[in-house]
């Protein structure tokens, strides 16, 4: 098997249009993070004064294969954080939103626009309003839409920002929490009316809207790959039953599977290429049930001792899933199914798992570019005593059947000689949940093999 090179680097700036910000979800989480929009974090002390006279830095990167920086812009504003969109395809425009989250509460944003490859900035906060828009960020390609975080406005542009066009949700009272944008229809958005829980779908940005039901949990749009129309809406309710609607949104949702019909009481669901996972109770227990190719619903066997508190779904490629179960006592193990999805295998014990402000934070990453290859960290199984403060860093070539260390370089960037011979030694990279950097692994499917991660060599991390 040959071995990928991992480079390590200290990254401030992560500069790119790359899609693996983790393709795993948690079942009650359908929000995606779109493509072509990097996070990045200011580094302060947050007090008034630093945040008043912040000044940050955004390196651009040579188009050239030259390995150096060749241009640099200060934003003078007092936001710690950011996120760039760049269309690519070899547009100059970059457009950069800075905003401050904090404790869950939204503080003003500014929107800035460069038509020269970030040479130059323009704030154009003006054009959407001056609206506070971080929590609703969509990009398609040249279209984006913001979503004022708290008045009932939506803008969007069709020319990568050069103007924005804005729509009054008023007098309805929908959020900005419960928006999920189509993934391939321009316009395409359904939304959650926060004070009735009931849902509705527009088709063309907010203009008009059509009514789809009330009292809705959890909504996602089909997958044109595996449904016949991605126009298709599945959605549960309070009462955690299981619906699909189809277009052109009239007359009556129908039962997901009505093989179930008033029993398809499910907590949650979530759909994952060809398969529709679905959480219910079951005698104070919780169990998971999988539509294989869109066919009924089936209970999972999973190999698990004792109980077991919630799943956690993600899946590798159209041959089999992937999934995380949360087990009592508070220990996640990662689980490999067959091509139906319905029947599992012990992948990989003691997975890092961790929650930050309500969101769980993985350790775990489908490396693109590569099949089959996965990278993730496990709470270091020698030292059982401290599990919590030791894991270590592994990787698979073959979708999660076997795990190892990962080999360090034999030298460094200066040619010096990596002392490090596993398996007392290894590399280990710091992922989501790391306490220094959360800088994560990246990849891309445009350079397969390579992979951008930060970390060291040793026996096990902190």
């Amino acid at each position: 098997m040959a071995r990928i090179a991992a480079f390590l680097v200290c990254l401030v700036v992560l500069w790119g249009t790359q899609e693996a910000w983790g393709r795993l979800s948690q079942l009650t989480d359908l929000h995606r993070k779109p493509t072509n929009i990097v996070d990045l974090t200011f580094e302060h002390d947050g007090s008034p004064s630093e945040l008043a006279a912040g000044t940050h830095q955004l390196l651009k990167r040579q188009t050239s294969r030259q390995p150096h920086v060749d241009g640099v812009h200060e934003f003078h504003d007092g936001h710690y954080r950011a996120r760039i969109y760049y269309p690519g395809g070899g547009s100059q425009v970059i457009i950069v939103l800075t905003y401050d989250w904090i404790n869950n509460v939204a503080y003003r944003s500014y929107l800035y626009r460069s038509t020269n490859y970030g040479s130059t900035f323009t704030n154009i906060s003006s054009t959407v309003n001056n609206a506070i828009l971080y929590q609703n960020f969509y990009v398609n390609g040249s279209t984006l839409i913001f979503v004022d975080a708290v008045v009932p406005l939506l803008f969007y542009t069709v020319d990568e920002g050069a103007t924005f066009t804005a729509v009054d949700l008023t007098p309805s009272t929908l959020i900005t929490t419960t928006v999920v944008y189509h993934p391939t229809r321009d316009g395409w958005m359904l939304m959650q009316d926060h004070m009735e829980c009931c849902l509705y779908v527009t088709e063309n940005y907010g203009v008009l809207w059509t009514y789809v039901a009330p009292n809705v949990d959890t909504f996602q749009w089909a997958d044109g790959d595996w449904d016949d129309d991605d126009r298709r809406i599945y959605f549960n309710t309070t009462t955690s039953h299981l619906y699909v609607y189809d277009y052109p949104y009239s007359g009556v949702a129908k039962d997901l599977d009505p093989n179930l019909s008033g029993r398809d009481t499910f907590d949650t669901f979530e759909i994952v290429g060809r398969y529709i996972f679905a959480q219910r109770t079951e005698s104070g227990m919780v169990a998971l049930y999988v539509s294989d190719r869109r066919g009924p619903l089936q209970k999972a066997h999973i190999p698990i001792p004792g109980g077991h508190e919630r799943y956690l779904v993600s899946h590798i490629d159209d041959m089999q899933a992937l999934v995380i179960v949360e087990h009592a006592g508070g220990f996640y193990n990662l689980y490999l199914s067959d091509e139906s999805g319905l029947y599992f295998s012990l992948s990989l014990t003691d997975i890092v798992i961790e929650t930050l402000y309500n969101r769980w934070q993985i350790d775990l990453e489908l490396i693109q570019g590569v099949n089959g290859t996965l990278i993730a960290n496990q709470y270091a199984r020698e030292d059982a005593a401290s599990r919590a403060s030791t894991r270590r860093t592994v990787i698979s070539y073959d979708n999660g059947a076997f795990w190892s260390g990962i080999l360090p370089p034999d030298e460094d960037l200066n040619g010096v000689p990596i002392n490090c011979e596993p398996p007392n030694c290894t590399l280990h990279l710091q992922m989501d949940t790391s306490y220094y950097a959360r800088l994560g692994v990246y990849s891309t499917e445009s350079a397969p093999g390579i992979i951008v991660a930060h970390g060291g060599n040793c026996r096990h991390m902190l």
